[in-house]
């Protein structure tokens, strides 16, 4: 059954918060019920099998407030939202200031406006250090309207009015810029996923002009944190889209370690500080940083693991760059050890498709190099059935590269007989998704010509060298060729046959070889 917005939120919730909620709410026996519907809910929320409605009914039969559950539901859902807003009162400085601004609006209303200004100095410095530009907008509002309703000195207030709004302007200056920063980098990321599952966006050729542009590399301009991380980001995910991995890794690398050098503003920036990790987790993958991921992890882990609100985060994106990661390496083993606990969130998570189908496919892989190909072919079928499902929602080389790989799994799993009636449906399907590469093409036909045709003993051996040469000239003429090696290292499983070695024992081979 479909989660409701009440369990999630309740699901969401940390110990702190959930003990928080329920000493404040106990003060009034009106809440009485709606703490027992959130009592229910939370034993829901540690059950894998997630919300059930129907069994919240069965559990309240007979109460009067079942009867208008979705009220009660709403009435608790903002409850909680409630004593959530108490509780993070003095966690975030944006929340204080905003709160403080409240209190300013309040002041005003009373016409008290000696308090009023006196309010405005403390909320206005701490905007500052803050480096918050919506705030100090919303503050020089009310320095304004507070000028003009004092404004007895006509001379001087009028002084102080145009000094007002030569400030507000400079901040709207500022702003503009950051607005702009934060446009491009969103626009940007949205075309780097894009461009990780299908083609290059035509966009690129316009941020090719604008990252050498003054508006990115002013060095008059005195940037703001923000839009320092703004920057880097745009630069990183610009470099990922080239792709040059090597120099997308260092400016990731630089919005994490700028924001650790800010720890006071790092629960300000917390999401980009997770995602920062998570693109050098991904990129050390990438650019074969082996030996730097484990470092990058325990960062990873030791801030985010045990936060509640990151919880669904960490598993679709951590986790799943872990798991990439252990199938870089061919560390089968761990990889294995990994799978359980990700069946269980899979179920647990409506997590986004692209994020399901890696997941999908890096577990087929993993069962692959272990020798499993009956749980190989599962998961592949789990892949390709769910594309069909959600195939309006997304268009993915994933999907594409499934159908070969599809070919390989059931020729190791020794089903030939199946494997030509495959072959026909994967070639038409591939060919109305898109035109075949180099690289596709030639894997396909040694399949035709060589693994359908049942070739055996030498002859399989040297068909196999002659695909393992001519796969690496391929790519060797040509790097977006590479895009097949991304979601399976057929190269490495050609080498695996030539050498009749396992595969996971050719991929650490080459590795320290590199």
């Amino acid at each position: 059954m479909k989660n409701s917005p009440l369990y999630d939120l309740v699901a969401s919730l940390s110990k702190s918060e959930k003990r928080y909620f329920k000493v404040s709410s106990s003060t009034n026996k009106t809440n009485k019920n709606l703490v027992r519907l959130f009592d229910a809910l939370e034993k829901q929320s540690q059950n894998a099998a997630g919300y059930d409605e129907s069994k919240i009914r069965q559990q309240f039969t007979g109460e009067d407030f079942v009867k208008q559950l979705s009220v009660a539901q709403n009435r608790l859902y903002n409850m909680i939202l409630r004593s959530l807003r108490n509780f993070h009162s003095n966690s975030s400085p944006e929340i204080q200031l905003y709160d403080q601004l409240a209190e300013i609006e309040v002041l005003y209303g009373k016409r008290l406006f000696d308090q009023c200004k006196k309010r405005i100095r403390k909320v206005k410095k701490i905007a500052h250090q803050q480096e918050n530009k919506l705030i100090l907008l919303r503050i020089l509002k009310w320095e304004t309207v507070l000028q003009k309703e004092e404004g007895i000195y006509l001379k001087r207030s009028q002084s102080e009015l145009k000094q007002l709004y030569q400030e507000e302007q400079e901040l709207l200056n500022d702003y503009t810029h950051l607005i702009q920063y934060k446009y491009h980098v969103f626009n940007f990321l949205l075309m780097s996923r894009n461009r990780m599952i299908s083609q290059i966006n035509t966009e690129l050729a316009h941020y090719e002009k604008l990252i050498d542009s003054p508006f990115y590399n002013d060095p008059e301009r005195q940037l703001s944190l923000e839009e320092e991380l703004y920057l880097s980001n745009f630069k990183a995910l610009y470099y990922f889209s080239k792709p040059d991995y090597v120099q997308s890794l260092e400016h990731f690398k630089q919005v994490a370690t700028r924001i650790e050098a800010s720890p006071h503003r790092m629960q300000e920036f917390l999401n980009e500080y997770f995602m920062a990790l998570n693109n050098v987790l991904l990129l050390q993958v990438l650019t074969k940083e082996h030996d730097e991921y484990a470092s990058t992890l325990k960062r990873l882990n030791g801030t985010f693991a045990n936060r509640s609100e990151f919880r669904e985060e960490f598993f679709s994106t951590t986790t799943c760059y872990e798991l990439g990661i252990y199938c870089e390496l061919g560390e089968y083993q761990k990889g294995l050890e990994l799978i359980p606990h990700i069946e269980k969130e899979l179920k647990r998570y409506n997590i986004n498709v692209i994020n399901k189908h890696i997941f999908y496919i890096n577990i087929t892989f993993i069962y692959f190099i272990s020798g499993n190909y009956s749980k190989a072919i599962t998961w592949l079928n789990r892949l390709i059935a769910d594309y069909s499902k959600n195939r309006g929602e997304v268009v993915s080389n994933i999907h594409y590269y499934s159908h070969i790989i599809h070919l390989i799994v059931h020729y190791e799993a020794g089903n030939v007989d199946v494997m030509e009636y495959l072959y026909s449906s994967t070639v038409k399907l591939l060919d109305s998704i898109r035109s075949l590469n180099q690289f596709d093409r030639r894997l396909l036909e040694f399949i035709e010509n060589h693994l359908i045709e049942g070739a055996t003993g030498r002859a399989l051996k040297n068909a196999f060298k002659v695909l393992l040469d001519d796969l690496q000239a391929i790519v060797a003429a040509d790097p977006s060729e590479r895009i097949a090696l991304e979601f399976f290292d057929f190269i490495s499983w050609a080498e695996s046959k030539v050498e009749n070695q396992p595969l996971a024992a050719i991929i650490q081979r080459k590795l320290k070889e590199a």
